[in-house]
């Protein structure tokens, strides 16, 4: 009895500690932001959150004129400063007049990608992630 209740006690330790280090954003590292979804970035003292997705990227398997762009908005709430909102994209062409990165505070904050691709079926914006990366500026 007393093993189980050890090994229970053990298994929720495990589940509670992999939780909370998921919501936390590691400096150079790649990491998956959902559609509304907000997470602590603690070096820097920041929040962030995906508030917008604008994605007029060609489908898988059909032909476009141009090959459109993913566009993000992000969210940055840090207690000490008013929040400001982020406009970055990616995109397969040189049209587009929106960053693919930018700074805030002594931090870069790139826009590595933006999942699901879509093929021909319309993306519900809860589908979306967005892939960033937070680098020292």
């Amino acid at each position: 009895m007393k093993n189980l209740i050890g090994l229970i006690c053990l298994i929720s330790l495990t589940l509670f500690t992999s939780c909370s280090k998921e919501d936390v954003i590691k400096l150079g590292e790649n990491f998956d932001l959902n559609f509304e979804q907000t997470l602590a970035f603690e070096e820097g003292g920041f929040e962030i959150k995906l508030i917008k997705v604008d994605d007029s990227r060609c489908p898988t398997r059909v032909l476009c004129v141009t090959a459109g762009a993913g566009v993000i908005e992000l969210q940055i709430t840090h207690p000490d400063h008013e929040d400001v909102i982020m406009r970055l994209a990616i995109a397969d062409n040189s049209l587009i007049n929106i960053p693919g990165s930018s700074a805030y505070q002594d931090y870069r904050i790139e826009f590595i990608d933006l999942l699901p691709y879509p093929e021909s079926d319309a993306i519900e914006l809860s589908q979306y992630t967005a892939v960033l990366n937070i680098t020292k500026e």
